[in-house]
């Protein structure tokens, strides 16, 4: 089971009857940023890290293995030539070169949230959704591949994931999982599993033949080939599962399957989402609906861009040795950091504000401010940025059950304290948080295999501790109102900013 982030990737073996989490190994993830607005992977470096940490798994270990899931971040977007070979780096889903693409997405008279409403509705009605004017979508990165890569573009055999990509290394099959197919906003998905839309690949001068098949979660891709199976350490008949992306892992991880359930995930980026059996959708404030991998459902996301990565980028720049000790020391300063707010827009930002020129913002330094009260203010930006979408998520979902948190940054007892006062929900923490992902990936790894059902896993998934609204509810709703405003404040601020970008 592999989950790979854009942070770290994660290798573990996984007791299909018990979801025990039996060994794991991790390394460092590495990404390339080779200009502004750029984020790439080595798909190379990335297939020799896999290997590593699963040879280093199976070596140490004598446990038979069943299968291989990879689950992965989605809006990756790699090209394969007919042999296979890489035409591109793995273009990530941080990556925003082609914010505004395609133009007619975001052209013509009349717009309503800056969309041009023809296009709007022909995307809504197909795919239940619509893409982000930040660039970060499938279907706008094929399109500026198209445009600025036109002889990669042409010899492309398979346009791919970055599950799909790991999967064809494993198998030599091409396959688009549903979920991540459905995110490329170029399928079908008013049946499940989904179909490319030939009229939306005719629509923006794309090509569906470089398409491979969409699949779902918990199907049979194939078994390894001879070359993976020497190079994973693994038998040349273990079966590969076609996988997800990690939302739809996470989501299973959390424990909350049944429909209209909330979950939050706080890792590198971060997301409220629940299961619904249709779509639904919340333009205004960019929620949409995925394929989920659990059958028959769908998954209603609002996403944000950063999270821990924002609590991680400022512990470093600030000197603590990690997020850990950073975590520590901010716990008795007060909320609200004597007066400092904090905006993690260090990406832009999808949900509620769909904003590529959105950056990060820290107001109300003095001459006595001291780092820890920086991060104390960047944790609880990034707590605050999660409760302004999950006010709108909330609002969809219709749910009062207590609400799931996991992720990394869900190991910190103030972080689930900070959610529940923002909220106003009672918040359940699940035994080790961060390995969401890989329980999900053998969660759904199991169901293919018919070990067990979903629900029957989810039951499986003990909450570890337990936050309700406390004392600070009424501090952090104020709060929460100067943050809004002070994102409206300074919204036209980004853009006028973003001509400064190009020259770092």
């Amino acid at each position: 089971m592999f989950d790979i982030g854009t942070t770290r990737i994660k290798a573990g073996l996984v007791d299909l009857e018990s979801l025990k989490i039996i060994d794991i190994r991790q390394a460092v993830s590495q990404v390339i940023y080779p200009a502004p607005g750029l984020a790439e992977q080595d798909p190379e470096w990335l297939w020799r890290t896999v290997t590593g940490l699963a040879q280093d798994l199976v070596s140490s270990s004598d446990d038979r293995v069943d299968a291989v899931v990879f689950v992965a971040y989605m809006a990756g977007l790699i090209l394969l030539d007919e042999k296979g070979e890489p035409l591109t780096n793995l273009i990530t889903w941080l990556d925003e070169r082609a914010a505004g693409l395609p133009k007619s997405v975001w052209s013509g008279l009349l717009r309503v949230s800056g969309y041009n409403v023809f296009r709007l509705l022909e995307f809504l009605r197909i795919t239940g959704g619509a893409p982000s004017s930040t660039g970060k979508d499938v279907i706008s990165k094929l399109v500026w591949i198209r445009e600025n890569l036109p002889r990669e573009y042409e010899r492309a055999k398979h346009v791919l994931g970055a599950v799909g990509y790991l999967v064809y290394k494993a198998t030599s099959t091409p396959v688009y999982p549903a979920d991540d197919a459905h995110l490329t906003w170029l399928a079908d998905t008013r049946q499940i599993p989904p179909k490319w839309s030939r009229k939306l690949f005719t629509r923006y001068g794309l090509d569906p033949d470089k398409m491979p098949a969409i699949m779902q979660a918990h199907e049979i891709a194939g078994s390894l080939t001879k070359q993976a199976s020497k190079e994973l350490g693994l038998p040349e008949n273990t079966r590969v599962l076609v996988g997800m992306g990690d939302v739809a892992a996470v989501a299973l991880g959390s424990g909350a399957v049944e429909e209209r359930r909330l979950h939050v995930y706080l890792g590198t980026s971060g997301w409220t989402a629940f299961h619904k059996r249709k779509r639904v959708l919340d333009i205004s404030h960019y929620i949409g609906s995925l394929v989920s991998a659990r059958p028959g459902y769908y998954l209603a996301i609002g996403e944000q861009e950063v999270a821990g990565g924002a609590v991680e980028w400022a512990s470093n720049l600030l000197g603590f040795d990690n997020v850990g000790e950073a975590l520590t020391a901010i716990i008795e300063v007060p909320p609200g950091a004597y007066g400092l707010l904090f905006g993690p827009w260090l990406f832009g930002e999808r949900c509620p504000v769909d904003d590529p020129y959105a950056r990060g913002v820290l107001i109300g330094l003095d001459l006595n401010t001291d780092r820890r009260e920086i991060v104390r203010s960047v944790v609880e930006g990034v707590v605050l940025n999660t409760a302004w979408g999950f006010k709108y998520a909330s609002k969809l979902s219709g749910s009062e059950e207590p609400v799931r948190l996991v992720g990394g940054l869900a190991r910190s007892e103030l972080v689930g304290q900070l959610l529940a006062d923002m909220t106003g929900y009672t918040v359940e923490i699940p035994s080790a948080p961060e390995l969401a992902g890989l329980k999900g990936g053998a969660m759904i790894a199991g169901f293919g295999l018919g070990y067990s059902t979903l629900e029957q896993y989810a039951s499986k998934i003990k909450i570890a501790r337990q936050y309700k609204p406390g004392k600070y509810r009424e501090t952090y709703q104020k709060l929460l109102a100067s943050y809004t405003r002070m994102y409206n404040n300074v919204k036209k601020t980004f853009r006028e900013l973003s001509q400064f970008k190009q020259q770092r």
